[in-house]
């Protein structure tokens, strides 16, 4: 704990220890951290998701609804 010019104390925002200024490093959130608890970026938040076609191709019109009467369909149909 002696005096180093142009080094100040800074408080770890993940542990809650003291470290100097030159032992803490700035994460991509904006905490910083001690070295210990300096974790890099996951490189999964740099995927890009490529365009999917939500088209049909060739469309039909919808079919109107044909409702069978009662005894409209024999045994022999089938």
């Amino acid at each position: 704990m002696t005096y180093i010019p142009g080094e100040f104390w800074r408080i770890c925002d993940r542990c809650g220890k003291r470290f100097r200024q030159s032992e803490t490093r700035k994460t991509w959130d904006g905490l910083w951290v001690c070295k210990e608890d300096f974790e890099t970026r996951q490189p999964q938040d740099f995927v890009k998701a490529k365009a999917d076609k939500q088209a049909v191709n060739e469309p039909r019109p919808q079919p109107t609804d044909y409702f069978l009467s009662d005894n409209e369909v024999t045994s022999s149909d089938l």
